[in-house]
């Protein structure tokens, strides 16, 4: 009260802002912490796929003969935490000189850690040479199958 007897709203909002200022201050630093440490989760977090690393064996190259695109395939993926990393299927893109794509896709595949297995795929043109390929691998997570775009290996049709 003042001296006309009469509430002073000066006298009691004095309380009120540095309980707000504390508040509010309070909630920015939470929301500031919140977006850091999901900042450094996103960037630690490591999928399966960085894991995955295919190779061909014998050769550099897909063999191409009769019709048919052949090559051995090579899991040379390294499992972190002692779980092994099982092949399970195949993206096989045949990209001609004249950049039409042909697209194969194996799946049912089972290549373990350091296992290889041949892959023989009918692929008809009447010449193949020039003709990239590119071979995405895809690995099982869970229940499904993950392709891993990034791990692909890119070569060429030679001859056998």
């Amino acid at each position: 009260m003042n001296e006309d007897g009469k509430l002073s709203l000066a006298k009691s909002r004095r309380g009120i802002s540095p309980l707000i200022a504390t508040v509010l201050l309070l909630a920015f630093a939470v929301a500031i912490g919140t977006m850091a440490v999901s900042y450094v989760l996103d960037a630690t977090k490591t999928s399966l796929c960085d894991s995955v690393e295919i190779g061909l064996e014998a050769t550099p190259n897909v063999c191409w003969t009769n019709n048919r695109a052949s090559f051995i395939i090579v899991n040379r993926a390294e499992g972190k935490g002692g779980e092994p990393i099982m092949l399970s299927s195949l993206l096989v893109r045949f990209i001609s000189s004249s950049q039409s794509i042909d697209e194969r896709k194996i799946e049912g595949l089972s290549i373990a850690q350091g296992s290889a297995s041949k892959i023989d795929l009918e692929y008809k043109v009447p010449n193949a040479n020039n003709t990239q390929v590119k071979i995405i691998p895809g690995v099982k997570d869970g229940d499904n199958v993950l392709l891993c775009p990034k791990r692909e290996l890119v070569t060429f049709i030679g001859a056998c």
